[in-house]
């Protein structure tokens, strides 16, 4: 009898422990097509993160044009307003040590001549 009260106050102990994942809940840019000189809004949600970012650059060439905000919190919604098609990266820092990642691209239509 006395073994199984042991093991019944084990099972009620872990189960009182939960383990909160970190994750990327959702990272969107709304509207993802936009006119020059409109608003986007980017909107994220992050469950567990030590850190939250945002990184973005011109769509047309990335390689050294990251620009950076730093500092955010795990959610949060940020107006912007590109001049041309951009892509925004949603960085976090796992509190785990990890990383994650997530992405959105912004088309900005030109009009025809």
């Amino acid at each position: 009898m006395r073994l199984r009260l042991i093991m019944a106050g084990l099972v009620a102990v872990a189960m009182a422990w939960s383990i909160t994942q970190s994750e990327i809940v959702s990272f969107s840019a709304a509207p993802r097509r936009i006119a020059p000189g409109a608003s986007v809004t980017l909107k994220w949600v992050t469950r567990g993160m030590k850190s939250v970012s945002i990184s973005w650059a011109p769509a047309a060439d990335t390689r050294d044009n990251w620009k950076h905000l730093d500092g955010l919190p795990s959610s949060g919604t940020l107006q912007v307003q590109p001049g041309h098609d951009t892509v925004y990266l949603l960085n976090c820092e796992c509190a785990d040590g990890g990383s994650a990642c997530a992405s959105a691209r912004v088309v900005v239509q030109v009009a025809p001549n």
